[in-house]
């Protein structure tokens, strides 16, 4: 008897309540028992149906004993990865998505996901490896491009940054991909080619907070007072629309009007900003403003 696996892990995660769950163990089961030789399938789908669960650890158990079954299953070496990392175990993820390359070099996703997981882990140059060898073997991926291009930037690598964000553009503008680069062009003091993609990014997204603050501080930076100063503003309005007790928008409105020598108007929005702070115990930026304030008087 040859038994469809995918079918019958698709059916059965269709019955997520505990109830159905336990009626499509018990088919398993039967199954297994009337096909002993796809036993490793078998542990498998089990192991597929915890995960979707989010059973992480019961998922762990199956996936080994599909392992124990068959020593080249490299999906179950790949869920159990994923399965450990979800578990913040990530060493013993690290070593599942190694195995897994090691069985089948050309299994995007274990790169992809090992990649993630060393970002995350501080280990930027093994990020970069992993993300590389997925931009080879799929390279019409674009997030890849944007994980690799935001790894580059952690290193301070802004050049090869530019590159792999100028990729996703390729793909299509939006007003993330634009941002992303602008925000590395002002990094590197390129601030007209900041300008230009922040503005893009306005126009494809006009109500862009971020876009806004950094639209402005790249004006700034070329002594274009006025035009930074209507791009805090309209960052700030747009930031008190979404929450008129927002301390940052009190903040970044108040250090705008002392930029542009209005004193008592920036004193009196950084007091409202202090207020705020108060109110919702944001110490740090409480302290950032009293300094100023000392400094002012």
């Amino acid at each position: 008897m040859s038994v469809n696996w995918d079918e019958i892990i698709n059916a059965g995660i269709k019955k997520l309540d505990w109830e159905d769950s336990c009626e499509v163990v018990n088919e398993w089961t039967s199954l297994l028992n009337e096909d002993s030789g796809t036993s490793a399938d078998y542990y498998f789908a089990l192991g597929m149906f915890s995960y979707r669960q989010k059973r992480y650890m019961e998922a762990i158990k199956q996936y080994t004993k599909a392992i124990d079954c068959d020593s080249r299953y490299y999906q179950a070496y790949f869920y159990r990865g994923t399965c450990h990392c979800e578990s913040e175990r990530y060493q013993q993820g690290i070593k599942d998505y190694a195995k897994t390359i090691e069985i089948k070099p050309d299994f995007a996703d274990a790169y992809r996901y090992r990649g993630f997981i060393r970002q995350g882990l501080g280990d930027l140059a093994g990020a970069i490896a992993d993300f590389t060898e997925v931009v080879q073997l799929e390279p019409n991926r674009v997030d890849t491009y944007y994980h690799r291009g935001a790894t580059y930037s952690y290193l301070g690598d802004y050049k090869s940054a530019v590159a792999d964000f100028s990729k996703t553009i390729d793909f299509g503008a939006t007003a993330a991909r634009h941002y992303n680069r602008g925000v590395i062009y002002y990094l590197t003091k390129e601030y007209a080619l900041a300008i230009a993609d922040l503005n893009r990014a306005i126009e494809l997204e006009p109500r862009f907070i971020s876009a806004y603050f950094n639209l402005g501080n790249a004006y700034y930076q070329i002594y274009e007072l006025e035009q930074a100063h209507n791009s805090y503003q309209q960052a700030v309005r747009l930031k008190l629309e979404l929450d008129p007790q927002d301390e940052h928008a009190y903040y970044a409105r108040g250090i705008c009007a002392l930029n542009h020598q209005r004193s008592a108007e920036g004193i009196e929005y950084l007091r409202q900003a202090t207020f705020i702070c108060r109110e919702v115990n944001n110490l740090a930026l409480n302290l950032k403003i009293a300094s100023i304030m000392k400094n002012l008087a």
